[in-house]
């Protein structure tokens, strides 16, 4: 038990790194077009990239719910890009572009804008929610379907 609460300890005193870094998986994926309708219509958000915002509006017209990369860059590699592409205001969620405007964040995300530090800082935040209450021997079950319980 102790164990768990040094894990827990260690890694809820890293959240808002965790977290952030986390949001780095974003990297990898897609959103249907209605988790982010509301940053096109009625008006454009202005954290949007303009650009961006046209070629969202193609890949997304009124009504549709077409899947587009979360990443628009390098959708098939987890790496520093998506933060690269927060710098640029090419964030596709609301939750992913605030990470760059927020003043409380944006430092992190030019820090891992730098490859070598995103995956040192990837690498860390993984190990740590891994250590989180880990279960084992009859305690625990590996999933055969990762979307359901056995």
């Amino acid at each position: 038990m102790l164990s768990i609460c040094v894990a827990l300890h260690q890694y809820i005193s890293n959240t808002l790194v965790y977290v952030h870094v986390h949001a780095g998986a974003h990297s990898i994926g897609v959103a249907h077009c209605g988790a982010f309708a509301n940053r096109l219509s009625p008006t454009v958000d202005p954290t949007l990239n303009p650009a961006f915002a046209a070629s969202l509006k193609q890949q997304c017209p009124a009504g549709s719910n077409n899947a587009v990369n979360l990443d628009v860059t390098t959708p098939t590699r987890l790496d520093q890009v998506y933060y690269t592409n927060l710098k640029a205001n090419k964030g596709l969620l609301t939750s992913d572009q605030v990470l760059e405007t927020d003043p409380s964040t944006s430092g992190l995300v030019t820090a891992n804008s730098n490859f070598n530090t995103f995956a040192a800082n990837f690498r860390s935040a993984m190990l740590a929610m891994g250590n989180i209450n880990v279960l084992t021997g009859t305690a625990g079950q590996i999933r055969l379907n990762c979307r359901k319980f056995n």
